[in-house]
């Protein structure tokens, strides 16, 4: 045993335990990323930011996105919603929407968009916005219009970016983790609202997985409101695309409505697939 061990690899066996260290060294240096791409666990949000992040100084050729950040009131996320945010606010009392003006950081940022001569300097001014948005969500008082400057980011990396990859990241990095509190009751933001805009990010960078986990995030925080059965037909039709019709079935007799016959008609011809399969798989 002991000459064998002192014997020189033989040029199979040398590849062979240098793909094995590369692979350990992979593990190593990708750490929990790595990981993530093996089993398809989804990524944290402080992954994402950085892949966000990386992804912009490269399309923007700058290292820095430090800007002059604006003075927002305490109540300064109505003062930045304007136009298709009002909808990201709870209809309530306590939420006056007479002063969803349009705002000056609102109003720079779409004029400065509207006068980019070319994709480099609109991924810079995306960068910006989303640096004035980590400041805000930083503090308190002011992350309501935190998330909001972050879907201001988000639409301009849908137009006029054209880029659903980045508008799907904000979503994960930015308006994902903000359910964690959009749910309090001095919080105004509306999560339903927040995971529509997350809905659109993710069918224009035809990420399905994503698209589930938004359904799946919709059915969890109104599980018994008709938007959330909503979410669960349209969940039942992608797993019928990927031919899981178990999954499709179970999010399908979850509803409410349950005695709809377009909808017992849909649960019986999933019956009858998955039948069909189970019939197929005894021959």
């Amino acid at each position: 045993m002991l000459t064998r061990l002192t014997q020189p690899l033989s040029k199979k066996t040398a590849t062979t335990v240098l793909l094995a260290l590369g692979a350990i060294l992979l593990l190593l240096w990708g750490g929990r990323w790595t990981w993530q791409k093996l089993t398809g666990s989804p990524p944290s949000p402080a992954q994402v930011r950085k892949a966000i992040w990386n992804f912009l100084e490269e399309q923007s050729d700058r290292s820095d996105f430090k800007t002059t950040l604006p003075a927002v009131p305490t109540n300064g996320a109505a003062k930045v919603a304007e136009g298709n945010s009002r909808k990201m606010f709870r209809r309530n009392p306590d939420s006056p929407r007479r002063d969803l003006s349009r705002n000056e950081l609102t109003r720079d940022f779409r004029n400065r968009l509207g006068e980019a001569a070319d994709y480099k300097t609109i991924y810079g001014l995306i960068g910006e916005q989303l640096w004035i948005a980590d400041q805000f969500l930083a503090r308190k008082d002011t992350r309501e219009a935190g998330v909001l400057v972050a879907i201001e980011a988000n639409r301009a990396a849908l137009d006029p970016a054209m880029n659903g990859w980045l508008a799907a990241r904000i979503c994960e990095a930015y308006l994902w983790p903000s359910l964690e509190w959009a749910d309090a009751k001095e919080t105004r933001l509306d999560p339903e609202a927040l995971l529509n805009v997350a809905d659109d990010a993710f069918r224009s960078a035809g990420e399905t997985n994503n698209i589930i986990r938004n359904y799946e995030l919709i059915i969890r925080k109104t599980p018994k409101s008709a938007r959330a059965d909503g979410a669960r037909f349209r969940l039942a039709r992608l797993y019928e695309e990927q031919a899981d019709y178990e999954s499709a079935l179970r999010s399908l007799r979850e509803m409410q409505n349950t005695n709809s016959p377009p909808l017992q008609r849909r649960i019986t011809f999933l019956q009858q697939r998955l039948q069909q399969r189970k019939g197929s798989a005894a021959n």
